[in-house]
């Protein structure tokens, strides 16, 4: 059987040692912390989430939280990747959120290429890109 993984990981710095505590707070109390991420808190000032076989929705929640309250707060970019432990045709991709000013900004490997296809000319008539 095969084991399917999202992993992504990310160190937020934060502006302040009370907006990194609020921050802790945040990934300590929050609902979708069923074990979709770990976190630890690395000083006064800074907090690594990870995961190994989760998305990353509820830290960018998380994050876009933490950034209302702290407008100041730089901006965030987590990349995920997804995997498998056997060759699958559905198991391999990932993507990036963008997270600014509480705001994210979603984009999967997926649509990327498609994207790119497109801006080549390419069509599923089976032309090659221009």
């Amino acid at each position: 059987m095969a084991n399917y993984y999202t992993m992504f990981s990310v160190k937020v710095e934060c502006v302040s040692k009370k907006a990194c505590d609020f921050l802790e707070a945040l990934a300590e109390n929050g609902e979708e912390n069923e074990s979709a991420y770990e976190y630890e808190r690395q000083g006064d000032k800074s907090i690594w989430f990870h995961s190994e076989y989760n998305a990353p929705e509820a830290v960018a929640t998380i994050i876009s939280t933490y950034q209302e309250h702290y407008p100041k707060a730089d901006l965030v970019v987590i990349e995920w990747s997804a995997s498998c432990s056997s060759p699958r045709l559905d198991a391999y991709g990932g993507g990036v959120v963008v997270i600014y000013k509480g705001k994210q900004y979603w984009m999967s490997t997926y649509e990327w290429a498609f994207s790119k296809l497109e801006e080549l000319g390419y069509r599923k008539t089976g032309n090659t890109p221009k």
